[in-house]
């Protein structure tokens, strides 16, 4: 008799929060790589991006002694991050649960929410 090692009580865990913004950090460089220098597009990708890079400081620690922003830059880059999550999630009730589109969906939703929970806690404690 085979021994099942899998115990069906257990919870299932989620991916780590970093790799799906790793993932779209590495996307959008090279999205970028092919706009247009100028163009609205390219500003809007280059904002997300900017965005990313510095919640993933913060999520891996580094966010503490890295680049300095300022109250503003932090509000600006966590209204881009929520407009990354409002448009990720419509994309995703799109797909059928248990596709890939629907899981790499809902896993970049997973990390762009541990970004803007990041952002969050960048700010200054008062």
């Amino acid at each position: 008799m085979r021994s099942n090692t899998k115990n069906k009580n257990t919870i299932k865990q989620g991916p780590s929060p970093l790799a799906p913004v790793e993932s779209l950090i590495r996307k959008l460089e090279k999205v970028l790589g092919k706009l247009r220098v100028g163009s609205g597009a390219e500003k809007r990708v280059q904002e997300q991006l900017n965005a990313l890079q510095y919640a993933q400081e913060w999520m891996t620690g580094a966010g503490s002694v890295g680049r300095q922003i300022t109250n503003s830059e932090r509000q600006e880059m966590m209204r881009v991050i929520m407009a990354m999550i409002r448009v990720t999630q419509k994309m995703k009730n799109k797909f059928a649960v248990g596709t890939a589109q629907h899981t790499l969906l809902r896993n970049r939703l997973v990390g762009l929410r541990a970004a803007h929970a990041a952002l969050r806690e960048s700010a200054p404690k008062e």
